[in-house]
């Protein structure tokens, strides 16, 4: 998946730096999970309608 390789990035950005830049980083983490789960289940509801309509 293409986002791991990001997240590998953002972490070993993160590693990097200083306790300030951690806590942004983790912000930014949680912003790409939570997405990323949304995402997700659009992408189920979209299945689930287009499977039930046909």
């Amino acid at each position: 998946m293409v986002n791991d390789i990001w997240f590998n990035k953002i972490l070993i950005f993160c590693a990097k730096q200083d306790c300030f830049a951690m806590l942004l980083c983790t912000f930014l983490n949680l912003y790409v999970e939570i997405s990323g789960f949304f995402l997700s289940s659009i992408e189920r509801i979209i299945v689930m309608t287009s499977v039930t309509f046909k």
